[in-house]
């Protein structure tokens, strides 16, 4: 059977994006790079074997692979998922894990500013996705790590009976220098919200508080 997919609940320490570091200009094996939101599902074996992206893309990978960050048999990972369309599937190139977060009721949670870069519903209406970017740097304290998640600081009932969330992303920046910035991605499952479930989102930025707002439709 096929486990849910691996969730963190509350906050998560913050990851950096993989790159390739041979990527070069032209014609090459990267000129043709697609990424994409989804859904990377390993088999028995723990190995990466096809991904089901946002669109509702089934994209089978042309090799099988084992990564170390997939050490789980019969589950499915959100990743940011980098890949080559062939005609034969998708031949895998890179992935980014994403987080995937459900709000927890925290009411002290701290929300130090990051930078707010965009929310978006998926198109299979499976997810809130939200992209930011945290100031990051080397400091005294190596070990020191950032963290984020989400909290539900209420929940209310609109005029037409619709439920309605207060949600707020909190970041803890623990010390961490702030030298450049380094761009992350976080989910909201939203499979459990009935429709017309209404989101309100809030997020710190280092210019302002930003309200997002989102009904949920199927």
């Amino acid at each position: 059977m096929r486990k849910l997919l691996l969730c963190f609940c509350g906050a998560i320490s913050l990851f950096s994006a993989c790159k390739n570091e041979n990527y070069k200009e032209g014609d090459g094996r990267y000129s043709y790079l697609t990424a994409d939101f989804a859904e990377a599902h390993t088999d028995a074996n723990k190995a990466l074997t096809y991904m089901v992206n946002d669109a509702g893309d089934t994209l089978r990978f042309t090799q099988r692979r084992q990564l170390k960050s997939l050490n789980v048999a019969d589950t499915a990972y959100r990743a940011l998922v980098y890949y080559n369309r062939k005609v034969t599937g998708a031949e895998f190139i890179n992935l980014s894990l994403i987080p995937v977060v459900a709000p927890v009721v925290d009411p002290g949670a701290v929300s130090d500013p990051l930078t707010f870069k965009s929310a978006w519903i998926s198109k299979n209406k499976k997810y809130l996705n939200i992209g930011f970017a945290v100031k990051t740097g080397q400091g005294s304290e190596e070990k020191a790590t950032q963290h984020v998640g989400m909290v539900c600081d209420s929940v209310g009932v609109a005029p037409n009976g619709h439920r309605v969330l207060y949600l707020r992303m909190t970041h803890s920046q623990n010390g961490v220098p702030q030298y450049y910035s380094v761009r992350s991605y976080l989910s909201i499952p939203l499979q459990t919200l009935s429709t017309g479930t209404i989101i309100h989102l809030r997020i710190r930025d280092y210019q302002r508080w930003i309200t997002k707002n989102f009904s949920i439709e199927r």
